[in-house]
């Protein structure tokens, strides 16, 4: 500290606060997630997804929360530690059955988030799954974590597939952006990301690839689903546009498995 506090003119001062505070925050981050686990503080919260023509709910993405102290902590807090330090596969073994026990107590697709650094793992894959078969679920991958091995990714998606299981490329657009290996993979739904969404109001370039994805989408035999819909006109847009499923606070916010267990 000595250092820094001479030569503080130079930098050096403002460069050590900042490796003080990403260690607390990596320390706290770790404290976190570890008695989340021991005193099983972790939740799943739902949003629900609608039929853009009947706008009747058509299933819910599962979404992961920390509940401590009665205050909701979000993932944005969390869950960047959690896949690089490998916490989250833990999060998804103590998680997984409590998701399996939500399933079977509605009659709807639930979707499930599986990490990047889980899919890698061909062995924790298959031990969370193994015994699970011909249920309704959706599983959700993001677009960078399904594009960097294709051979591998097409070996998981047909394990997935083999199971009865569909399968959505989440944030599609904003990673690759390539055509190309979609079409050696058996996705079921292409979700395009909340960037588009929320600028197509405004923005004629933005809803143009709002388009062509739905165009593309429907080509290959898949579905698209619209994040972050917020307001009227954004409906009528993707409705135009034939995007199939909505997403958004414009029709529901994350809820509590009981809130949304009522308004199914």
């Amino acid at each position: 500290m000595e250092i820094a506090k001479e030569k503080g003119e130079f930098g050096y001062e403002f460069f050590s606060n900042e490796i003080n505070k990403a260690i607390i925050d990596y320390t706290q981050t770790k404290t976190l997630l570890k008695n989340a686990l021991k005193h099983r503080e972790f939740i799943y919260h739902f949003q629900p997804y609608v039929d853009s023509k009947s706008l009747k709910i058509a299933g819910a993405e599962t979404l992961l929360r920390i509940k401590h102290n009665n205050k909701i902590i979000y993932p944005n807090s969390f869950i960047d530690y959690a896949e690089n330090s490998g916490f989250i596969k833990t999060i998804e073994k103590q998680m997984f059955p409590k998701f399996l026990e939500y399933l079977q107590q509605i009659n709807i697709p639930l979707s499930f988030n599986i990490s990047g650094k889980s899919l890698t793992d061909e062995e924790h894959i298959k031990n969370l799954f193994k015994k699970i078969h011909n249920l309704p679920i959706n599983i959700e991958l993001t677009e960078r974590e399904i594009a960097g091995d294709i051979e591998y990714t097409k070996k998981i998606f047909n394990y997935f597939k083999n199971k009865k299981f569909r399968l959505s490329i989440d944030d599609f657009g904003t990673g690759y952006s390539s055509f190309s290996y979609l079409k050696d993979l058996p996705a079921d739904y292409l979700k395009i990301d909340i960037s588009f969404v929320r600028n197509i109001e405004n923005s004629k370039k933005d809803y143009a690839i709002v388009e062509t994805i739905i165009d593309f989408a429907h080509k290959f035999n898949m579905k698209t689903i619209a994040e972050g819909v917020e307001n009227i006109n954004q409906l009528k847009l993707l409705q135009n546009a034939e995007c199939d499923y909505i997403q958004g606070f414009y029709f529901y916010k994350p809820m509590p498995f009981n809130e949304f267990k009522s308004l199914l």
